[in-house]
């Protein structure tokens, strides 16, 4: 599963959950928070929080592996 350390336990709980159906595509994404803060300006979490808002996608295995050139293009452009 992917880094969920830091997020809710019940959504760590669905989420697990979730991984287990095969035909389910799980998608995570969040705005950019508040970007006139002090915590947006002053601490190296805020900055990236501003600058690179979360998208995470959680693929059934089976459609990666169907699909080679997309789970590459998806796995290269992970974080550009």
């Amino acid at each position: 599963m992917v880094q969920i350390r830091s997020l809710d336990a019940d959504l760590a709980k669905f989420l697990l959950h979730m991984e287990s159906h095969e035909h389910t595509a799980i998608v995570i994404a969040s705005d950019t928070g508040q970007l006139h803060s002090e915590y947006a300006h002053r601490t190296r979490a805020g900055r990236l929080e501003a600058n690179r808002p979360l998208l995470r996608l959680l693929l059934p295995r089976q459609l990666l592996q169907e699909n080679r050139e997309m789970a590459n293009a998806l796995w290269n452009n992970q974080y550009h």
